[in-house]
């Protein structure tokens, strides 16, 4: 099957037959705005608000769909089952400047607070970011479901900057 896919604002993908135009169905939304990715729970809020989807791209080999949101983040959907359309990875990045890096050192005991492999980022978006690129997990450090590489996500306290 051949479909049309129509990125949308709040979130919204629309799903369409190629030859007839005939609607499907809506992809998954991503996160919602202004979630804490830190948090173990994903709740939903009721007066949620979505990131506009703003750029898709359609890998016919694996049935993939990529999206782009505005607020930076990236999904991809496997699309191969419309009536069951499954997120195959994602990741949220910072949704403004970047200020600074900072590798994480590896120390030879392996008693560091974070796994080998971990840097971290802050911003003007008020995050300070760690990530691990690392496949293996970490005891104690869990990846938040919204992102593949961010391992948490921090907002300094009134009057840091």
């Amino acid at each position: 099957e051949s479909f049309i896919f129509c990125g949308c604002a709040n979130g919204i993908v629309r799903v369409f037959h190629t030859h007839n135009l005939l609607y499907l169905t809506n992809l998954p939304k991503p996160h919602y705005l202004g979630i804490d990715v830190a948090a173990d729970k994903m709740l939903r809020m009721a007066d949620a608000a979505w990131p506009d989807t703003i750029a898709l791209a359609f890998d016919p080999s694996h049935h993939w769909l990529s999206c782009v949101y505005k607020d930076h983040s990236v999904y991809i959907w496997d699309v191969k089952d419309t009536s069951q359309v499954r997120k195959v990875w994602s990741d949220l990045f910072h949704s403004s400047f970047v200020w600074n890096v900072e590798v994480y050192p590896e120390f030879e005991d392996h008693k560091g607070s974070l796994p080998p492999g971990s840097f971290l980022t802050c911003s003007s978006d008020n995050t300070i970011r760690c990530w691990n690129l690392e496949n293996g997990a970490q005891a104690g450090l869990q990846k938040n479901g919204y992102s593949n590489v961010s391992i948490t996500e921090s907002q300094p306290g009134p009057g840091v900057r």
